[in-house]
Protein backbone atom coordinates (compact mmCIF):
# COMPACT_ATOMS: atom_id res chain seq x y z
CA UNK A 1 0.00 0.00 0.00
CA UNK A 2 1.55 3.17 -1.44
CA UNK A 3 0.51 5.80 1.69
CA UNK A 4 1.49 8.90 -1.19
CA UNK A 5 -1.77 7.64 -2.81
CA UNK A 6 -3.63 9.51 -0.63
CA UNK A 7 -1.92 12.59 -0.48
CA UNK A 8 -4.41 15.72 -1.04
CA UNK A 9 -3.32 16.50 -4.29
CA UNK A 10 -2.82 12.98 -5.50
CA UNK A 11 -6.46 12.24 -4.59
CA UNK A 12 -7.58 15.47 -6.32
CA UNK A 13 -5.64 14.58 -9.50
CA UNK A 14 -7.92 11.00 -9.60
CA UNK A 15 -10.75 12.45 -9.08
CA UNK A 16 -10.07 15.23 -12.15
CA UNK A 17 -8.84 12.11 -14.57
CA UNK A 18 -10.95 9.23 -12.91
CA UNK A 19 -13.26 9.55 -16.04
CA UNK A 20 -10.31 8.72 -18.68
CA UNK A 21 -8.67 5.91 -19.94
CA UNK A 22 -7.04 4.40 -17.67
CA UNK A 23 -4.70 2.87 -20.13
CA UNK A 24 -3.76 6.57 -20.89
CA UNK A 25 -3.05 7.00 -17.60
CA UNK A 26 -0.37 4.55 -17.76
CA UNK A 27 1.34 5.78 -20.22
CA UNK A 28 1.98 9.07 -19.16
CA UNK A 29 4.65 10.89 -17.30
CA UNK A 30 3.54 10.71 -13.40
CA UNK A 31 3.09 14.38 -11.93
CA UNK A 32 4.25 12.89 -8.54
CA UNK A 33 7.51 11.96 -7.38
CA UNK A 34 6.29 8.87 -5.04
CA UNK A 35 3.29 7.67 -7.20
CA UNK A 36 4.06 6.23 -10.38
CA UNK A 37 1.55 6.49 -13.71
CA UNK A 38 0.75 2.69 -13.36
CA UNK A 39 -0.28 3.08 -9.34
CA UNK A 40 -2.46 6.23 -10.85
CA UNK A 41 -4.41 4.38 -13.68
CA UNK A 42 -5.04 0.98 -11.00
CA UNK A 43 -6.57 4.04 -8.83
CA UNK A 44 -8.46 5.06 -11.82
CA UNK A 45 -9.44 1.89 -12.78
CA UNK A 46 -10.73 0.73 -9.56
CA UNK A 47 -12.95 3.85 -8.76
CA UNK A 48 -14.42 3.16 -12.78
CA UNK A 49 -15.02 -0.52 -11.80
CA UNK A 50 -16.35 0.57 -8.21
CA UNK A 51 -18.97 2.66 -10.20
CA UNK A 52 -21.61 0.05 -11.17
CA UNK A 53 -20.32 -3.01 -8.69
CA UNK A 54 -19.30 -0.62 -5.28
CA UNK A 55 -21.19 2.61 -5.23
CA UNK A 56 -21.00 3.63 -1.91
CA UNK A 57 -16.67 2.99 -2.14
CA UNK A 58 -16.86 4.52 -5.53
CA UNK A 59 -18.71 8.00 -3.77
CA UNK A 60 -17.24 7.84 -1.26
CA UNK A 61 -13.88 10.35 -0.54
CA UNK A 62 -10.44 8.80 0.16
CA UNK A 63 -11.02 4.85 -0.83
CA UNK A 64 -8.04 3.06 -2.20
CA UNK A 65 -8.02 0.31 -4.93
CA UNK A 66 -6.79 -2.55 -4.56
CA UNK A 67 -5.08 -4.38 -7.35
CA UNK A 68 -7.48 -5.31 -10.50
CA UNK A 69 -7.66 -9.21 -9.37
CA UNK A 70 -9.06 -8.27 -5.87
CA UNK A 71 -12.05 -6.09 -7.42
CA UNK A 72 -12.86 -8.56 -9.94
CA UNK A 73 -12.98 -11.30 -6.93
CA UNK A 74 -15.05 -9.79 -4.45
CA UNK A 75 -18.70 -9.57 -3.82
CA UNK A 76 -21.38 -6.80 -5.27
CA UNK A 77 -23.08 -4.47 -3.10
CA UNK A 78 -25.97 -6.49 -3.87
CA UNK A 79 -24.88 -9.78 -3.20
CA UNK A 80 -23.27 -8.10 0.16
CA UNK A 81 -26.83 -7.46 1.61
CA UNK A 82 -28.17 -11.15 0.83
CA UNK A 83 -25.01 -11.92 3.21
CA UNK A 84 -25.98 -9.01 5.81
CA UNK A 85 -29.64 -10.67 5.89
CA UNK A 86 -28.15 -13.34 8.20
CA UNK A 87 -26.24 -11.92 10.31
CA UNK A 88 -28.40 -11.48 14.16
CA UNK A 89 -27.96 -8.43 15.58
CA UNK A 90 -24.93 -8.10 18.05
CA UNK A 91 -23.30 -11.51 16.72
CA UNK A 92 -19.27 -12.22 15.95
CA UNK A 93 -18.33 -13.05 13.12
CA UNK A 94 -14.83 -14.18 11.46
CA UNK A 95 -14.32 -13.77 7.82
CA UNK A 96 -12.06 -16.34 7.08
CA UNK A 97 -10.85 -15.47 3.47
CA UNK A 98 -11.12 -11.23 4.04
CA UNK A 99 -10.35 -10.18 0.64
CA UNK A 100 -11.44 -6.80 0.15
CA UNK A 101 -13.70 -6.63 3.20
CA UNK A 102 -16.96 -5.90 0.65
CA UNK A 103 -18.97 -8.80 2.41
CA UNK A 104 -17.21 -7.89 6.06
CA UNK A 105 -18.32 -4.12 5.91
CA UNK A 106 -21.99 -5.28 5.17
CA UNK A 107 -21.78 -7.77 7.73
CA UNK A 108 -20.54 -5.54 10.55
CA UNK A 109 -23.98 -3.52 10.38
CA UNK A 110 -25.31 -6.18 12.43
CA UNK A 111 -22.52 -7.67 13.78
CA UNK A 112 -21.02 -6.49 17.15
CA UNK A 113 -17.57 -7.35 15.83
CA UNK A 114 -16.10 -8.70 12.47
CA UNK A 115 -12.48 -10.15 12.60
CA UNK A 116 -11.55 -9.47 8.73
CA UNK A 117 -8.07 -12.12 8.36
CA UNK A 118 -6.41 -12.09 4.96
CA UNK A 119 -2.82 -13.29 4.47
CA UNK A 120 -1.87 -10.21 1.65
CA UNK A 121 -0.42 -7.76 3.85
CA UNK A 122 -1.22 -4.85 1.88
CA UNK A 123 -4.64 -5.72 1.01
CA UNK A 124 -5.29 -5.65 5.28
CA UNK A 125 -4.11 -1.99 5.48
CA UNK A 126 -6.10 -0.96 2.63
CA UNK A 127 -8.96 -2.74 4.33
CA UNK A 128 -7.86 -0.78 7.55
CA UNK A 129 -8.14 2.56 6.22
CA UNK A 130 -10.85 1.98 4.02
CA UNK A 131 -13.16 0.92 7.18
CA UNK A 132 -11.94 3.87 8.75
CA UNK A 133 -13.28 6.13 5.53
CA UNK A 134 -16.41 4.32 5.45
CA UNK A 135 -17.18 4.76 9.31
CA UNK A 136 -16.59 0.69 9.49
CA UNK A 137 -15.53 1.35 13.38
CA UNK A 138 -16.25 -2.44 14.16
CA UNK A 139 -14.72 -4.03 11.31
CA UNK A 140 -11.17 -5.39 13.11
CA UNK A 141 -8.32 -6.53 10.10
CA UNK A 142 -5.68 -8.57 10.83
CA UNK A 143 -2.64 -9.65 8.48
CA UNK A 144 -2.62 -13.84 9.90
CA UNK A 145 -4.38 -17.00 8.44
CA UNK A 146 -7.93 -16.95 9.35
CA UNK A 147 -8.16 -20.77 9.58
CA UNK A 148 -5.25 -20.54 12.16
CA UNK A 149 -6.87 -18.20 13.74
CA UNK A 150 -10.32 -19.61 14.34
CA UNK A 151 -8.47 -22.79 15.58
CA UNK A 152 -7.12 -20.74 18.35
CA UNK A 153 -10.72 -19.42 19.55
CA UNK A 154 -12.15 -21.00 22.38
CA UNK A 155 -15.20 -23.95 21.07
CA UNK A 156 -18.51 -22.04 20.94
CA UNK A 157 -16.84 -18.49 21.51
CA UNK A 158 -17.84 -17.31 17.96
CA UNK A 159 -21.84 -16.93 16.07
CA UNK A 160 -20.89 -16.81 12.79
CA UNK A 161 -18.09 -18.28 10.35
CA UNK A 162 -17.81 -16.81 7.06
CA UNK A 163 -15.31 -18.06 4.17
CA UNK A 164 -15.32 -17.35 0.36
CA UNK A 165 -13.02 -20.28 -0.79
CA UNK A 166 -10.37 -19.54 -3.93
CA UNK A 167 -11.50 -22.40 -7.10
CA UNK A 168 -8.34 -21.38 -8.16
CA UNK A 169 -5.38 -23.40 -6.73
CA UNK A 170 -1.75 -23.26 -8.22
CA UNK A 171 -3.01 -21.42 -11.07
CA UNK A 172 -5.52 -23.71 -12.30
CA UNK A 173 -9.34 -23.50 -11.94
CA UNK A 174 -10.71 -26.58 -9.33
CA UNK A 175 -14.22 -27.89 -9.80
CA UNK A 176 -14.60 -30.09 -6.96
CA UNK A 177 -15.77 -28.18 -3.10
CA UNK A 178 -12.77 -30.47 -1.38
CA UNK A 179 -9.86 -28.90 -4.12
CA UNK A 180 -10.92 -25.69 -3.26
CA UNK A 181 -8.55 -23.62 -0.76
CA UNK A 182 -9.45 -23.55 2.42
CA UNK A 183 -10.92 -27.11 1.87
CA UNK A 184 -14.21 -26.29 3.76
CA UNK A 185 -15.26 -30.12 3.88
CA UNK A 186 -12.49 -31.01 6.48
CA UNK A 187 -12.22 -27.74 8.15
CA UNK A 188 -16.26 -28.14 8.98
CA UNK A 189 -16.22 -29.73 12.09
CA UNK A 190 -13.75 -27.61 13.43
CA UNK A 191 -15.82 -24.70 12.31
CA UNK A 192 -19.11 -26.01 13.38
CA UNK A 193 -17.33 -26.45 17.33
CA UNK A 194 -16.38 -23.02 17.02
CA UNK A 195 -19.54 -21.26 15.76
CA UNK A 196 -22.99 -22.08 15.67
CA UNK A 197 -23.35 -20.95 12.00
CA UNK A 198 -20.85 -21.54 9.20
CA UNK A 199 -21.78 -19.19 5.79
CA UNK A 200 -20.10 -20.43 2.43
CA UNK A 201 -19.83 -18.43 -0.63
CA UNK A 202 -19.61 -20.85 -3.66
CA UNK A 203 -18.92 -20.72 -7.16
CA UNK A 204 -22.07 -21.07 -9.24
CA UNK A 205 -20.33 -23.63 -11.30
CA UNK A 206 -20.32 -25.86 -8.20
CA UNK A 207 -22.68 -29.03 -8.64
CA UNK A 208 -25.45 -28.00 -5.61
CA UNK A 209 -26.34 -31.90 -5.30
CA UNK A 210 -22.65 -32.90 -4.25
CA UNK A 211 -22.30 -29.64 -1.87
CA UNK A 212 -25.29 -30.56 0.36
CA UNK A 213 -24.12 -34.16 0.40
CA UNK A 214 -20.79 -33.08 1.44
CA UNK A 215 -21.53 -30.28 3.39
CA UNK A 216 -23.30 -31.06 7.15
CA UNK A 217 -26.12 -29.37 8.80
CA UNK A 218 -27.02 -26.72 5.80
CA UNK A 219 -29.86 -25.14 6.66
CA UNK A 220 -30.55 -22.48 3.82
CA UNK A 221 -29.10 -22.36 -0.02
CA UNK A 222 -29.37 -18.69 -1.91
CA UNK A 223 -28.98 -18.92 -5.28
CA UNK A 224 -27.54 -15.39 -5.99
CA UNK A 225 -28.56 -14.22 -9.74
CA UNK A 226 -27.54 -10.66 -10.79
CA UNK A 227 -28.52 -8.92 -14.06
CA UNK A 228 -29.66 -12.44 -15.20
CA UNK A 229 -26.23 -14.24 -14.04
CA UNK A 230 -25.93 -16.35 -11.52
CA UNK A 231 -23.29 -14.76 -9.59
CA UNK A 232 -22.87 -16.96 -6.40
CA UNK A 233 -23.87 -20.06 -4.43
CA UNK A 234 -24.30 -19.19 -0.66
CA UNK A 235 -24.53 -22.04 2.06
CA UNK A 236 -25.72 -21.85 5.50
CA UNK A 237 -24.96 -24.52 7.96
CA UNK A 238 -26.24 -24.25 11.08
CA UNK A 239 -25.00 -27.02 14.25
CA UNK A 240 -28.21 -27.91 15.15
CA UNK A 241 -29.66 -28.33 11.84
CA UNK A 242 -31.26 -31.64 10.79
CA UNK A 243 -33.24 -32.52 7.92
CA UNK A 244 -33.85 -30.57 4.74
CA UNK A 245 -32.31 -27.87 2.76
CA UNK A 246 -34.36 -24.60 1.87
CA UNK A 247 -33.55 -23.57 -1.72
CA UNK A 248 -34.11 -20.10 -2.74
CA UNK A 249 -33.34 -17.84 -5.88
CA UNK A 250 -32.59 -14.38 -4.96
CA UNK A 251 -32.47 -12.26 -8.46
CA UNK A 252 -31.05 -8.47 -8.25
CA UNK A 253 -30.77 -5.83 -11.16
CA UNK A 254 -28.78 -2.83 -11.37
Amino acid sequence: MNKHILDKEVQEYIQANRMLDPFTIAFQKSPFEHVSSSELAAQIDGWQRACKKLPTWAYSPNIYYPDRINLEQCSSEHTALVKQSLIRKGSKVVDVTGGFSVDSCYMAQEAEIVVHCELNESLSQIVKHNAEQLGVRNLVPLFIDGVKFVEAQEDDSLDYIYIDPSRRVNNTRVFLLEDCEPNIVALQDMFLRKARYVISKISPLMDINLALLKLKHVKLLYVISLDGDCKELLFLQDRYHEGETRITAITSFF
